[in-house]
């Protein structure tokens, strides 16, 4: 929302109050290339909207050379913008209203501007924008408002001897435009000042910005004293050329000042017309009557405690004379506000006068250089609580007497620089110097509150999970005010009821914790540690057994408690038992399903139970297998009933694999057996097995094979019956050379010679052998070897 000032002339519109107050500031950037400037209300930002006081002695602008505050006497300008770039861009906008009794209305601007040049499109260039717009009928003032663009060809710009001729800085000195509102009374009017830099961010452009505090078609001197000798009337600066005239269109001068000796006749109108560095505005005429109805006034400014050196005096009123005695440490006593600096306590005398000399006034101004300072730091802190060992202490600086007060009541013997808080109050000091100046500081609230007591019950500390519910009974206690209350529970829950009933959903340790904020902040605390006493999960592992061996049972239940475990266990049938690891076999198969159930001896009515199936496996029994026949010392296979994990043949005599399920007899002498079959749930069967012989000679080799590995034929072995031993199997080929020879019926030959395949043939094989009568037995033949 604008700001709008409604008066004859609008309050700091002229920025006299040394800050932005009824201005609307903003701050944005320029676009990169376009040069399109976005702008957001802001706060006045430091360097970029700055208030510039006279009194504080700024100096010249760096390019232009010019004054950073206006010439026009004013105290205070402000720069918008700065010299950085970064396609930044800046603008402070009044608003307000005329009133609807004042036809007659007219304000003047000042301004001075800085802008680098790089050559850019005049889009892209950094410039200063100047719009005065009569926002009720929506109409610009074309008269007031302009567009500074730099460019080498601006009227009235000269380019800054501190900027190199390929990057010129361009400048224009303090001039001033008018803004013409003569019948617009009633009507709201903007003013508004914008700066941008370039919007390739390289290249900057801030301006100085005043506003004359005069808002009447008149002049400086208008007024004048009835004994003056003369009269000199001012008009505003910054204007190209000035012409004066008197009613009858006479020239009466053409500077800035005209000065009339002897005075006219009060009541006499004289007009100056205003020409604008062309370009810049229209012409204008500001017309006044002139009376002798001055009164002249001299004020020398507060006495002075507490600054040194001192600014003494006030802003220069145009058209009056200032003298100040003694000029002894005064920086020059013939302005309106030197700089006062004595060696010793000084009274000041200021005469002014007009500038005929019929007017005399006279103010005196004590500067005293034992100053004082009324500064007042608070070490600690402002509100107390006590027993938290927390402190005020209040310090001032030295002076030649102090005294401290207490709710405006002066504290006995309090005379220190420093005063240690204890009581609640309103605190400040008065000091004072032997030059007779006194200053008061700030009042410093101290508040001194009394810290609560935080307790509480419970109703047991120890609980079994089970069913648990604990009882939190708040006695805190406090001198004065209301209490607030916040309970940590400890698993994460946080109330704030005075009491509490609270069931945990899991038991474990916890640290239940009551903090109580009382006046002031003042906090204490307390804590309660309870146990929710811990169920043991039961666990245990079982396997598969046979009928009527012990169940494999491990309990593998883990104690986290700080009790002794109660087991109870139920195996499925009627039977229970209460050891960890009981020892049980069932007397019948079946699946069964085993509980175990535990609790402790502080909660034995809190349990935990886990159930497993377990199967029982029925022991098959015995069968007597069909007798076997084998010829003497040939393999015969046998085969045991395949139902169980593992075999055993007993004896071993005559078999080539005793824990086989399918071993072979080669043997002589007949054997019975005995066949243990075991299955994985430790179930035993045994079973037999006959094994006759007879004797039988026979000798068989095949007339062809096939060594192709498809097992199959794949070997040329003898095939012998009743036979003890083997001299040597040959085979040769048909040139009688050797291609193997073994002395036992197994394993054969592979068809390979010398480990590489031997071709299609027909060989011939020689045998020699003994029978189980101890006969030789010779044999030879031919067999053929096909791929």
């Amino acid at each position: 929302m604008s700001k709008n000032s409604v008066a004859q002339c609008p309050d700091n519109i002229d920025f006299e109050q040394g800050n932005f107050n009824l201005w609307n500031c903003s701050a944005g950037s320029v676009e990169l290339n376009t040069g399109v400037v976005s702008l957001n209300p802001s706060s006045p930002i430091a360097n970029r909207h700055t208030i510039l006081s006279a009194l504080s002695g700024n100096t010249v602008d760096y390019w232009g050379g010019f004054p950073q505050n206006c010439p026009n006497g004013s105290g205070n300008s402000i720069r918008l913008g700065n010299g950085l770039g970064g396609r930044g861009a800046e603008r402070v906008s009044y608003t307000f209203t005329i009133p609807a009794t004042q036809n007659t209305f007219s304000l003047i601007y000042n301004y001075a501007i800085v802008l680098q040049d790089f050559g850019h499109t005049a889009a892209q260039q950094p410039r200063l924008t100047i719009e005065v717009l009569n926002l009720t009928d929506n109409i610009p003032d074309p008269c007031s408002s302009f567009d500074f663009v730099v460019d080498a060809n601006l009227p009235g710009f000269f380019d800054s001897p501190e900027s190199p001729p390929t990057l010129p800085v361009r400048c224009k000195n303090w001039s001033a435009a008018s803004i013409h509102l003569d019948g617009k009374a009633g009507k709201t009017i903007q003013i508004s000042f914008t700066t941008s830099d370039c919007s390739q961010g390289a290249h900057f452009g801030y301006a100085y910005i005043d506003i004359n505090a005069q808002c009447g078609s008149s002049f400086v001197g208008a007024t004048f004293c009835p004994n003056d000798t003369l009269v000199s009337i001012t008009a505003p600066f910054g204007y190209q050329s000035y012409k004066w005239f008197n009613n009858s269109n006479q020239v009466l001068g053409t500077m800035q000042t005209l000065t009339l000796n002897p005075p006219p006749p009060s009541g006499t109108t004289v007009s100056v017309e205003l020409t604008p560095y062309d370009g810049y505005g229209c012409v204008s005429t500001l017309v006044a009557s002139l009376w002798d109805t001055l009164t002249v006034k001299a004020n020398a400014g507060p006495d002075n405690c507490d600054i040194f050196p001192v600014q003494i005096g006030e802003p220069p009123q145009p058209g009056l004379i200032y003298k100040w005695t003694p000029a002894a440490g005064l920086s020059n006593p013939d302005i309106s506000n030197p700089i006062a600096s004595p060696l010793v306590n000084t009274v000041y005398r200021l005469t002014v006068s007009s500038n005929g000399g019929g007017c005399v006034a006279t103010d005196d101004v004590n500067v005293s250089t034992n100053i004082i300072s009324d500064s007042i730091e608070l070490i600690g802190t402002a509100s107390i609580c006590k027993g938290s060992g927390q402190f005020a202490t209040l310090k001032v600086l030295p002076a030649d007497r102090i005294q401290w007060y207490k709710d405006n009541i002066a504290i006995a013997g309090a005379n220190q620089t420093i005063f240690d808080v204890n009581q609640t109050g309103a605190y400040y000091a008065v000091l004072f110097n032997l030059s007779g100046c006194s200053l008061t500081t700030v009042v410093k609230q101290i508040n001194i509150y009394d810290s609560p007591a935080a307790d509480f019950t419970l109703n047991l500390v120890s609980q079994c999970f089970q069913g648990n519910q604990f009882i939190f009974t708040n006695s805190s206690t406090t001198t004065s005010g209301a209490l607030q209350y916040f309970w940590n529970l400890g698993d994460g829950t946080k109330l704030t009821t005075t009491d509490v009933t609270y069931n945990y959903a899991a038991a474990g340790n916890y640290t239940v914790k009551l903090l109580v904020d009382g006046l002031g902040g003042c906090k204490d605390s307390v804590s309660r540690d309870i146990e929710i006493i811990r169920t043991p999960n039961a666990d245990f592992a079982v396997q598969t057994i046979c009928e009527n061996l012990p169940v494999p049972l491990i309990n593998t239940t883990f104690n986290n408690t700080a009790s002794t475990i109660n087991y109870f266990w139920d195996f499925g049938n009627g039977h229970v038992d209460n050891v960890k690891t009981p020892v049980y076999s069932y007397p019948l198969p079946g699946t069964y399903t085993i509980k175990l159930t535990v609790s402790t001896a502080q909660c034995p009515v809190a349990f935990n139970t886990k159930a497993i199936d377990v199967i029982i496996e029925d022991q098959l029994p015995g069968i007597v297998y069909p007798d076997k026949d084998a010829a003497f010392n040939f393999p015969e296979p046998l085969q045991a009933r395949a139902f169980g994990k593992s075999v055993t043949w007993t004896p071993a005599i005559s078999l080539n694999n005793r824990f086989s399920f399918t071993p072979k007899f080669k043997g002589i002498t007949p054997q019975l057996y005995t066949i243990e079959i075991k299955t994985a749930a430790g179930c035993v069967t045994v079973d037999t097995q006959l094994v006759k012989t007879h004797k039988k000679i026979e000798i068989y080799v095949p007339a062809a094979f096939t060594p192709d590995n498809n097992g199959l034929n794949d070997r040329l072995r003898p095939v012998l019956i009743g036979f003890s031993k083997v001299n040597y199997f040959r085979i040769f080929n048909r040139w009688g050379q050797l291609l193997f020879t073994m002395n036992s019926d197994e394993p054969g030959w592979d068809g390979k010679i010398k480990n590489v395949p031997a071709d299609i043939q027909t060989v011939v094989w020689m045998l020699e052998a003994v029978d189980v009568d101890g006969k030789i037995h010779n044999r030879q033949g031919t067999t053929v070897l096909y791929r």
